[in-house]
């Protein structure tokens, strides 16, 4: 966590109600899912102004967003979240009202992305579960696969440094969290050949 937000963990911990702001959901494992309202009460709590950045869309299909935390006029953090339609979520709504609800839904999973990643609470707590249910095991896959993909960005970051990724991706205009296995490689040769210079 930035040490600008002066909170501790447990003290953030220790805001949070089970059910209300955290919730473990059946057939995901013991970890808790920090749902929206848990996010929103710690963002308010460290005086974090979020706002929103619509980064990739297909217009009814897919949206993807960037949340950015700032306090006090400094960066703190960027958080990730997308949607598309073949969730089952939005099977009984169409046109406009399947709209809002994939961006608002995006929205949300960017702005707990964030919190997580600003008070370090992933740790503790995962996402976006509470959105789906114990029979979709396609979306199980893909918190495995987002679980995975965050892991190998975290040891990349501990060897190359947490800026030297950042400018790399912000250079090739692209997101972590959209890259291949051979782009990843790719990303960490350039990455070692930078560092050897």
């Amino acid at each position: 966590m930035k040490k600008e937000t002066k909170i501790e963990i447990s003290e953030l911990r220790l805001l949070l109600e089970n059910k209300k702001h955290y919730q473990v959901i059946s057939g995901f494992g013991n970890k808790p899912t920090l749902l929206k309202g848990g996010a929103e009460l710690l963002a308010r709590h460290m005086g974090i102004i979020i706002k929103y950045e619509l980064l990739e869309f297909d217009k009814g299909v897919s949206y993807t967003f960037k949340a950015i935390g700032v306090l006090e006029g400094e960066l703190l953090g960027e958080g990730y979240g997308n949607t598309c339609n073949e969730e089952r979520k939005f099977a009984k709504e169409n046109g406009q009202p399947r709209i809002n609800t994939m961006i608002k839904i995006a929205k949300k999973r960017a702005m707990v992305d964030l919190i997580l990643s600003i008070t370090a609470l992933s740790g503790e707590f995962t996402q976006d579960i509470e959105d789906f249910t114990r029979e979709n095991t396609t979306y199980k896959n893909n918190v495995a696969v987002e679980e995975k993909k965050k892991d190998i960005r975290k040891q990349i970051e501990d060897k190359f440094g947490k800026e030297k990724l950042d400018e790399y991706l912000f250079n090739k205009g692209i997101l972590f969290e959209t890259m291949n296995k051979t782009e990843v490689q790719l990303m960490v040769n350039e990455l070692k050949g930078d560092k050897n210079e």
